[in-house]
């Protein structure tokens, strides 16, 4: 949290070190200031801090995530406020992808209650986001291989273990990855440490194997 000492407004500052291999704060704050609805982060400023040898970004200060309430709740929430969260943020990841963009990193730990009755959920951290559609071409870029991971594996899709470079379809199984977390309290994978066994799991697992029924 840092206060506007003109105003006594408070804010959140996200920060990186100067030092650091890959620096994301300054792509995740364009891509911040091209989002204007409430379902996003509101942008104030960012910049280069050469005394603290930082890049920093500050926008509105939000509240607790998803899965910080899943947490407080002991991994039992009540499925007809499962099925309402995860609609909004199903509308969210719509609109985020209507300007051209993948978010890479979908999961309940991204999605911030705010007080507005209205837009009570917002996404953030847009660090690993990456624009999908061409400007040019108005058609999404072709698929690539990346050099290393990236994401969260527990909600990432099987091609994203595999390196394959994220599309819209790739944060839609990540949100029915959470989906099925919120509503179970846990993952079939969640303790496996290899990306190869949860590949495996993921091929042979059925919605009828969870704890939770769903209905047809």
């Amino acid at each position: 949290k840092v206060k506007n000492q003109k105003t006594d407004q408070i804010y959140a500052m996200k920060t990186e070190s100067l030092s650091s291999k890959r620096h994301l704060i300054p792509k995740e704050s364009e891509i911040l200031k091209e989002l204007h609805e409430d379902f996003f982060p509101k942008y104030q400023q960012s910049g280069i801090s050469e005394q603290y040898q930082i890049n920093y970004l500050i926008m509105n200060c939000l509240g607790v995530s998803i899965d910080e309430i899943q947490t407080y709740h002991e991994y039992n929430l009540d499925i007809e406020i499962v099925y309402h969260v995860c609609l909004i943020m199903l509308g969210i990841i719509k609109s985020f992808h209507s300007h051209g963009f993948v978010h890479r990193d979908i999961k309940p730990n991204n999605f911030l209650i705010q007080h507005n009755q209205n837009f009570p959920l917002v996404l953030i951290d847009f660090g690993l986001s990456k624009r999908h559609i061409d400007p040019e071409t108005n058609k999404p870029f072709p698929c690539e291989k990346e050099h290393s991971f990236l994401g969260t594996r527990n909600y990432s899709s099987n091609n994203v273990l595999q390196f394959l470079s994220c599309g819209r379809r790739d944060d839609l199984i990540s949100w029915f990855y959470s989906f099925l977390d919120l509503a179970c309290g846990k993952l079939p994978w969640s303790e496996v440490k290899s990306d190869d066994k949860v590949i495996e799991i993921r091929k042979s697992f059925k919605l009828s194997d969870l704890e939770y029924k769903f209905p047809e």
